[in-house]
């Protein structure tokens, strides 16, 4: 397999790999992406799209990329679902928690009881498949 990196024009095959990257794209900056592995990519897709993430571009059934505000999210198909710690997703708030929970909710989608942080405020919701997302509204 042989994955193409046009940020920098690097192929990664077995002899180049992924981690190799930031060597072989010198003085160039790679885009960094989060990728969740997911077993339903349609119930994924909207579930993801409920969080104002948009679609950038999709990969058939086993890949979508989305655009967030400061940053892209990924969803891969797969099988059967990696072991416990498949990735810590964050998102900052732009608005108050209540009303976030409040349009989820309209979606099916549950949110724990808003907590107190150190930084301000959270609630965790669970995607399809359980990963937790932390939702953070910051104060101050």
């Amino acid at each position: 397999m042989v994955h193409f990196f046009p940020t920098c024009g690097v192929h990664a095959t077995a002899n180049r790999r992924v981690t190799d990257l930031p060597l072989l794209c010198k003085n160039r900056f790679v885009q960094l992406q989060t990728v969740v592995y997911v077993t339903d990519m349609d119930r994924s897709i909207a579930f993801y799209e409920h969080l104002d993430f948009v679609i950038a571009y999709r990969g058939g059934p086993v890949w979508t990329a989305f655009q967030g505000k400061d940053g892209s999210l990924a969803l891969h198909t797969v099988e059967e679902l990696p072991g416990p710690g498949r990735i810590a997703l964050g998102l900052v708030a732009d608005e108050p928690l209540e009303a976030i929970i409040d349009r989820l909710a309209g979606y099916g989608i549950e949110a724990s009881p808003i907590e107190p942080q150190s930084f301000g405020r959270s609630t965790v919701v669970r995607d399809p498949d359980g990963l937790p997302i932390q939702i953070n509204e910051h104060t101050g």
